[in-house]
């Protein structure tokens, strides 16, 4: 299996105090990811304001709006911002990005004269 390319996730639909989520009401949603080593250090962030849900609901953030991520474990969280207002982060989820090895093909056009 190849490294992750998408940070998936579904929207919130409700407040906390139970309402609804107006159409709108969410403005952005901030992608947070950090090394393992040091779960509560979220170096690396995307925040756009034009993501738009798939049909099936969820949304999708490339990881490489994050720039290049060096080989390692990371953990990421999500914030929907409402306005000024930010949501408590989602549950971290963790995922891997493994060295990618590039190996040269073969010499061709080998003879014994």
């Amino acid at each position: 299996m190849g490294n992750p390319t998408n940070a998936k996730f579904n929207p919130p639909t409700a407040n906390t105090d139970g309402s609804p989520i107006a159409a709108g009401e969410i403005t952005s949603y901030l992608l947070e990811v950090g090394p393992v080593a040091t779960p509560q250090s979220f170096p690396v962030s995307f925040k756009d304001l034009d993501i738009a849900p798939a049909p099936d609901g969820t949304i999708s953030v490339p990881l490489d709006s994050l720039g290049a991520l060096a080989p390692g474990n990371y953990m990421g969280v999500v914030i929907a911002q409402a306005g000024a207002v930010q949501s408590a982060p989602s549950d971290p989820a963790a995922f891997t990005i493994a060295a990618v090895v590039v190996t040269p093909n073969p010499p061709t056009g080998l003879t014994f004269v």
